[in-house]
């Protein structure tokens, strides 16, 4: 899908504003502000929204994991997400940073978890 005149001149004005503030230096309230999702909002078209804070709960016969994931891009009906396409999940850095194998090990369990229902099958 080719990107519009009026697409290139959102992405000009979020890369020129990062050139002046670069995003290493930036808290994570501001690089969501000022980066990442008015990125996902470039990508929004018909019933595919962006959101941020979206509340994840699944339920595994042996355990739970419960979370909040910081931006999806996905099918949004009547507002509420249906069917996720992209989903965005921070990675804490400096004094904050923890090793983030057990997040990344939730993380795709939640995607093995969907494409699996998807596929029709039953938990």
């Amino acid at each position: 899908m080719p990107v519009v005149e009026d697409e290139k001149f959102h992405l000009r004005y979020i890369t020129t504003q990062l050139h002046n503030y670069p995003a290493h230096v930036m808290n994570e309230a501001t690089v969501w502000a000022r980066a990442i999702y008015p990125l996902l909002r470039l990508a929004e078209q018909g019933d595919i929204l962006a959101t941020s804070e979206v509340t994840l709960s699944v339920q595994y016969s042996k355990f739970e994991l419960n979370g909040i994931i910081d931006g999806i891009l996905g099918k949004c009906i009547a507002g509420q997400l249906e069917t996720p396409y992209l989903v965005v999940i921070e990675a804490k850095r400096g004094l904050e940073g923890k090793n983030p194998q057990p997040q990344l090990y939730g993380q795709l369990l939640a995607v093995a978890h969907l494409n699996w229902e998807d596929n029709g099958n039953e938990c």
